[in-house]
């Protein structure tokens, strides 16, 4: 029996679009919240150590003041916090997308919601990321063997045979990475919507691609190229006025221009990512919701939560 017909790319990025579009506020204000994280970025930058304080460093001739250390403390703090606050986004705008209709009208309930589903949300992208970094080491190892066989058997057709099973092995394990995350691509969203958690939630997504890999995945990578390529032009017009604006500014002076081009590389992205992030996310969502609606009634979202 033919599995049911997914929704069309044109009607996937249409309802996106309209669903953005209605609940812009909602999905900004949540996705604002990477903005602590680049204010973090941007305390850090404001009192970071000046190229003649570095460059010195090394000669014992400065050292660094209780603000600079500081500021390497609080930007290297803010590599941990960074994810953890895209986790809580992803898990906040699938749970304002599950059931658009009761979305609250502000998104500090929806963020409450997000902020318990961080650790399950966490959990399953660690378990994704633990299988595809365990199947490209899995996919080294024939010629990591071999290359091992060299210092017991100097012979050159053994180096070959190991180069040539290590080339294999990078590119197998590239195809197995691609093909198993279009597999589990769902399985991070699945915490908010089903209620799926750990290997369960692995599990689940599997089940959901079965019989549809292509068509996931043409209708995964579609919208985020369109998205991603609107956020790209954007950024970069908004770089090129901002390279005219530290030229005029920072002028001669190195420490100036360089501060302010650190401080601007740190913002207008993160920008960009407060309007495209919730188009990116809400596309897979519908595109999830999609196919849980075609499957059995338990494989639908639950409203215990």
């Amino acid at each position: 029996m033919p599995l049911p017909r997914l929704i069309s790319i044109g009607e996937l990025f249409d309802r996106t679009w309209e669903h953005y579009h209605k609940h812009f506020f909602i999905y900004t204000g949540i996705s604002s919240t990477f903005l602590i994280s680049t204010f973090v970025a941007l305390v850090a930058l404001s009192f970071w150590p000046g190229i003649e304080t570095l460059s010195t460093l090394n000669t014992g001739a400065t050292s660094l003041s209780g603000l600079e250390i500081t500021a390497i403390l609080l930007y290297v703090a803010n590599l941990l916090l960074a994810p953890i606050l895209s986790l809580w986004i992803l898990a906040s705008i699938a749970r304002a997308t599950k059931d658009p209709e009761r979305m609250a009208s502000s998104p500090v309930p929806i963020l409450k919601e997000g902020a318990r589903l961080i650790l399950p949300t966490f959990v399953v992208s660690a378990l994704i990321a633990l299988i595809l970094i365990g199947l490209n080491l899995a996919a080294l190892v024939p010629g990591s063997l071999m290359y091992l066989f060299t210092l017991v058997w100097d012979a050159g057709v053994i180096s070959f045979l190991g180069a040539a099973l290590l080339t294999i092995g990078v590119l197998f394990g590239f195809v197995a990475s691609a093909y198993v995350s279009v597999k589990l691509v769902f399985a991070p969203y699945l915490p908010a919507l089903t209620g799926e958690r750990g290997i369960s939630a692995i599990k689940a997504s599997k089940s959901l691609t079965d019989g549809r890999f292509w068509g996931v995945l043409i209708r995964i990578i579609a919208p985020k190229i369109i998205f991603l390529v609107l956020g790209i032009f954007v950024l970069y017009v908004l770089n090129y006025f901002a390279g005219l604006f530290i030229t005029s500014v920072g002028g001669l002076n190195i420490n100036i221009a360089t501060r302010l081009s650190l401080i601007i590389n740190q913002v207008l992205p993160s920008l960009i990512l407060i309007f495209i992030n919730p188009l990116i996310v809400i596309a897979d969502i519908l595109l999830l919701q999609n196919i849980l609606s075609k499957k059995s009634p338990t494989m639908r979202p639950s409203s215990k939560f």
